[in-house]
């Protein structure tokens, strides 16, 4: 019988932190209360922000062009973790920051515009719409440090923080091979390093 591959669960992921603790798996995760399932499962929400914050190639559209409402106000998605200018080497006379859900720009002290703007956006997405090398890389940096507030084994946290290392050079080996060269070249380490916003 040939076996099926499907990229891990949400509650595969759950299951593998309560793993590291001891426990044993859950058929279901709570939506609330206190347990080592719901523990669990907030740890990894917040490390899966964490990592989806560093605008990895799944999470980032690049030269999106956002255009002002009635007001001339800038709407950002709520789920946008980061939002850059896009900078096309030529243009310096724009500064742009995000406040409350809108594009503030900086250089014209306004939330007001009067045309569209591009922009690098980073999104937080839902868990099944990331990659398996990701999921993967959340799952195991989140259950050492659900491991290390649980339990606080300096064993067990040796042997997982060897794993997490793994993890996270295969991610960045994709993320590498997906932009087609250095993370140097993509346009948002670009707009980092000259100090665009």
């Amino acid at each position: 019988m040939a076996l099926t591959y499907t990229p891990i669960t949400e509650l595969e992921a759950v299951n593998a932190m309560l793993a590291t603790i001891g426990e044993t798996p859950v058929s279901t995760i709570p939506a609330s209360g206190i347990s080592d399932a719901s523990e669990a499962r907030s740890e990894l929400h917040r490390t899966n922000r964490e990592v989806q914050g560093l605008a990895l190639k799944f999470n980032t559209d690049y030269k999106i062009r956002f255009s002002p409402d009635g007001e001339g106000k800038i709407n950002i998605p709520t789920n946008a973790l980061k939002v850059i200018s896009y900078y096309d080497g030529y243009s310096a006379s724009y500064d742009y920051a995000v406040r409350g859900r809108y594009l503030w720009d900086r250089y014209n002290q306004t939330y007001v515009f009067t045309a569209s703007v591009l922009l690098n956006i980073t999104y937080f997405l839902e868990w099944e719409l990331m990659p398996e090398h990701v999921r993967h890389y959340v799952t195991v940096k989140a259950g050492r440090s659900f491991q290390a507030n649980a339990v606080g084994s300096p064993q067990l946290n040796a042997f997982t923080q060897e794993d997490e290392v793994r993890a996270r050079n295969e991610m960045f080996r994709w993320e590498m091979n997906k932009r087609g060269g250095s993370m140097l070249q993509s346009p948002s380490t670009y707009d980092i390093f000259n100090r665009r916003a």
